[in-house]
C-alpha cells in the first residue's frame, strides 16, 4: 500500500508505466505523486452523535477577573522633583564636552592609538 504525500492518493502498487523523476512518480495521465509506503492505516473516527450532551465546564480555579475589586487611583503625580547634580557629575560632563586634539601617526593601529591616548587601562 502506497500513499501520496502531496494529494493523499492511496494505491496498492505503483503502476509499471509510472516514471520516477527524483522522488516523484509521473503517472500516465500526467499527474505527479510523491509516493511512500503506508505502514499504518489511519483510524476511522466515528461521526459525532448530535444527541450527545455538551461537555461540562471545568470548576473555577483561583481568582477570576470578575472577583477582583475595581482599581482606584489614590493620587496623581503632577510635580517631578528635580535631581541636583553633584560636583563629580558636573566635572565628568565638562571633561566629555572638551574636545581633545588627536594626532594620527602613520602606520599606527587603532589599538595602539587607544593605548597612547589612555583610553585603555592596563
Amino acid at each position: 500500500m502506497f500513499t501520496c504525500r502531496l494529494c493523499g492518493l492511496h494505491i496498492e502498487a505503483i503502476p509499471k508505466d509510472a516514471v520516477l523523476i527524483g522522488r516523484l512518480h509521473r503517472f500516465e495521465d500526467g499527474s505527479f505523486h510523491y509516493l511512500r509506503k503506508s505502514t499504518k492505516t489511519k483510524a476511522v473516527v466515528p461521526p459525532r452523535d448530535p444527541n450527545r450532551e455538551p461537555p461540562r465546564e471545568p470548576p473555577p480555579m483561583g481568582i477570576h477577573a470578575c472577583d477582583v475589586p475595581a482599581f482606584e487611583v489614590a493620587a496623581k503625580v503632577t510635580d517631578v522633583p528635580s535631581i541636583a547634580k553633584t560636583e563629580k557629575q558636573e566635572k565628568k560632563e565638562k571633561k566629555k564636552a572638551e574636545k581633545k586634539e588627536v594626532t594620527v601617526v602613520r602606520g599606527e593601529s587603532s589599538m595602539q592609538l587607544a593605548f597612547r591616548l589612555g583610553l585603555v587601562k592596563t
